[in-house]
């Protein structure tokens, strides 16, 4: 968006920022934490945010407390939108992905006429528009200013699935002026979209909250935190863990919801050192993570997992698949992560070998937390990101 020079001063001063979710914050997997912690600490001379989510969904279960909703009314406007969106996404996500493909566009037009039509009034007409799912941009106009970002999407490897991204992005993500990415992702970014600005600054978590615990036993804790969704490695870790069922040294303490969650209330009944919490609020997650020695995590279906950061600032040995390598580079020269093939075999190999030197595990947890302080916490992230944002927006528009 390119303002009239004589009308730069009046909005280069007090610019609104809008930061457009396309679900409920209140379901608080790792897209939607991102999203509150953007309005918990955004720096205090920035005046007027908006924080766009949608309608809850009866079928969705709450990770985070309506509490929070106080907290974001003392930093932003709350403006709640439709759920149609979320809804179409529930229905197509377990099809082939070229029939997904076949539904998936078309419907984005006709909500653009329906259920998101005139969204930029809706609200509140900001100078600024952060988006977590890049394809909401299609809903915007071409006078808008829109961040798009890797939150609720990456690259791919795969040559075919690029050129359906390059053509999809010429259609339903044109009007898109900036991206937000994830280091990792930068340069697969800068080659798709080489004339637009990009923001290269990575996730962030609450370091004074994901911290080392001192637990009182000598049981090696295993931790997965996730959704209960096949993407996310939760069948892997049961069929790993049939190696380990047996052994009065080892735990597995599971945390999620999802449509596998009676998959893994069956497995968790035959297991002898197993226990599914179902979802638990951030503090006693923050527990449980301080008191765990190694995280399981064969996520397939991730841009830059906030829960490998949470594990790691609390002190955790993260075990993962080739997909993450070269993400968390810090953690990676100080031996804090293993990466091994996606598979239950791969997986529980790498188990072995680290429950055989796990005093060594123990003994690196506050250096995990400290580089996770050092190189992760959010109130420095997020300072970064809102900095970064606002000097785009100023060049194209303030200058």
């Amino acid at each position: 968006m390119m303002l009239e020079k004589s009308n730069k001063e009046k909005y280069c001063k007090n610019i609104r920022i809008a930061f457009v979710l396309y679900s409920n914050v209140l379901w608080g997997s790792g897209l939607e934490k991102s999203a509150l912690f953007y309005i918990l600490y955004k720096p205090d001379d920035v005046k007027s945010v908006i924080f766009v989510h949608t309608k809850p969904l009866p079928n969705k279960k709450n990770r985070i407390d309506e509490s929070v909703f106080d907290l974001i009314k003392n930093k932003s406007e709350i403006i709640e939108i439709n759920n149609d969106y979320v809804k179409i996404q529930d229905i197509i996500v377990k099809m082939p992905k070229i029939i997904r493909y076949m539904i998936y566009y078309p419907s984005i037009f006709i909500l653009k006429y329906t259920s998101y039509y005139n969204l930029y009034n809706k609200i509140g007409k900001p100078d600024i528009i952060y988006l977590f799912r890049n394809d909401f941009s299609y809903f915007f106009e071409k006078n808008n200013f829109l961040v798009g970002s890797t939150h609720g999407w990456y690259p791919s490897n795969s040559k075919l699935l690029m050129k359906i991204n390059k053509i999809t992005s010429s259609i339903f993500r044109n009007k898109i002026n900036a991206y937000h990415t994830f280091p990792i992702w930068s340069e697969k970014v800068k080659k798709m979209f080489p004339n637009k600005d990009i923001i290269e600054i990575p996730n962030g978590i609450d370091t004074n909250l994901f911290k080392p615990i001192n637990k009182k036993d000598d049981k090696i804790t295993c931790l997965f935190v996730a959704r209960l969704e096949e993407c996310k490695g939760i069948l892997t870790v049961l069929k790993m863990w049939e190696k380990f069922k047996d052994n009065d040294k080892l735990e597995l303490k599971i945390i999620g919801s999802g449509t596998l969650e009676k998959k893994v209330e069956e497995y968790v009944k035959i297991f002898n050192n197993a226990n599914y919490f179902g979802t638990v609020n951030e503090k006693n997650l923050a527990k449980i993570y301080g008191e765990s020695d190694i995280f399981i995590y064969p996520s397939l279906c991730d841009s830059l997992p906030l829960v490998i950061l949470e594990a790691l600032s609390a002190g955790c040995h993260v075990i993962t698949n080739y997909k993450f390598k070269g993400s968390f580079k810090e953690f990676e020269s100080i031996d804090a992560i293993t990466f091994c093939n996606n598979s239950p075999d791969d997986f529980s190999n790498a188990l072995n070998r680290l429950i055989q030197n796990v005093e060594d595990i123990k003994n690196k947890k506050e250096i995990n937390h400290k580089v996770a302080y050092e190189n992760y916490d959010i109130r420095v992230i997020v300072k970064k990101l809102y900095e970064s944002i606002i000097g785009v927006y100023e060049k194209l528009n303030c200058s």
